[in-house]
């Protein structure tokens, strides 16, 4: 893990992440725009609970987890499951980028009570320029983006099978010396 974080940093670029957290063997190693390492756990336990070996991402982060609005200006989240149940992950976060919706008119409908007491609905009274601030939302990830995190995530399994062999091989070894 410690030999690949560094890479993940140079991939956030590509990714126009704010922030990279890595998961692996109940260890965090975080960079940048991301949330606490509490929440960081927390997300992690979300993400093993969604669709396996898939890459996972929104840009409202704080609608699918109350946690994250506390997580200030982080909104968009990329994760790539990197092995198997628990998964481990590389995570790119994407800050909150606070917008302004312009509407022609107050989207509020007006209901004024007829004779018989009834509610109805009226024409709006006014069409002056209505504005509504949109904020917990960070830049839609592209699906350039979710192509290359599906890349990166089948070259970061080849790379965890290749340790995970590695660790193995190095493990009978030494128990075959043992015995001998």
């Amino acid at each position: 893990m410690d030999d690949l974080f560094p890479l993940m940093i140079d991939l956030a670029s590509a990714f126009h992440a704010d922030g990279v957290a890595m998961y692996v063997d109940g260890r965090m190693k975080l960079s940048g725009l991301t949330p606490e390492t509490g929440e960081m756990l927390d997300l992690t336990r979300f993400l093993n609970g969604a669709a396996a070996s898939t890459v996972y991402q929104t840009h409202r982060l704080g609608a699918v987890l109350p946690f994250a609005l506390t997580s200030e200006h982080v909104a968009g989240l990329l994760a790539i499951p990197v092995s198997r149940r628990p998964r481990d992950f590389v995570m790119f976060f994407r800050r909150e980028v606070v917008d302004t919706v312009r509407w022609a008119g107050s989207p509020e409908k007006t209901a004024t009570a007829s004779a018989d007491g009834t509610l109805r609905l009226t024409p709006r009274a006014s069409f002056a320029e209505w504005r509504q601030i949109v904020r917990g939302e960070s830049a839609h990830f592209s699906a350039a983006d979710l192509e290359l995190a599906e890349s990166l995530r089948v070259s970061l399994l080849e790379i965890m099978l290749q340790v995970t062999d590695a660790a193995e091989i190095s493990a009978v070894r030494r128990t075959i010396s043992r015995i001998s």
